[in-house]
């Protein structure tokens, strides 16, 4: 071998360590830049989904509070809940659409809170419902006693308003305990928006 070949063959052998050590270096900044932008990505989407959470439930506990709960707030522990509370729609159209995204939430306390919330909220809906369905057949029972005035009918009508009673008690159990979970929760959304906010 001529020193030329030699001195050829050293240069190529350097030359391609040094494109592959380039090329492996901005194949590195690529991927880096590409896991960057998926963070990013990831993150706005949770902020925009803790957003429309927090905005939903707000809305909807503000509508509760100020037409639903001050009947079970107020209600002695011996008195049925003798009321009908119109339920007709659904009323979670954010955490019904995301569920998918709920997952992904990556504050693992959070995530559990709005799921709580969420499904004490589902159960109160429908303990509202059996509640109308549970005054409906006391209304029945009543008129029929005061067509017939019969003494079977009068202790029907007494063994089911005891239920109602024994409902309506459960019914105030479960509206405070879900009370204090979306309290919890509103002012858990409102901390952590805060730190988020410093930290941009």
């Amino acid at each position: 071998m001529t020193a030329e070949i030699i001195t050829s063959l050293v240069s190529a052998i350097i030359g391609g360590f040094i494109a592959g050590y380039f090329s492996l270096k901005a194949t590195k900044q690529m991927i880096t830049h590409e896991n960057e932008k998926s963070h990013d990505e990831e993150e706005r989407i949770e902020h925009g989904l803790l957003q429309a959470l927090h905005d939903e439930i707000d809305i909807i506990w503000d509508r509760y509070s100020s037409m639903m709960a001050p009947k079970p707030e107020s209600l002695p522990d011996s008195d049925p809940l003798l009321v009908y509370f119109p339920i007709h729609q659904d009323y979670f159209p954010v955490y019904r659409g995301n569920t998918s995204l709920v997952g992904r939430i990556r504050d693992n306390d959070m995530r559990r809170a709005i799921v709580g919330v969420y499904t004490k909220a589902a159960a109160m809906i429908d303990s509202f419902k059996m509640n109308n369905k549970l005054v409906a057949k006391y209304e029945y029972l009543h008129a029929s006693f005061l067509s017939s005035k019969k003494e079977e009918d009068r202790q029907m009508l007494l063994v089911h308003l005891t239920a109602l009673v024994v409902y309506a008690n459960a019914l105030k159990t479960s509206h405070f305990e879900l009370k204090k979970d979306v309290t919890g929760l509103l002012h858990y959304f409102n901390k952590v928006s805060v730190i988020s906010e410093k930290n941009r």
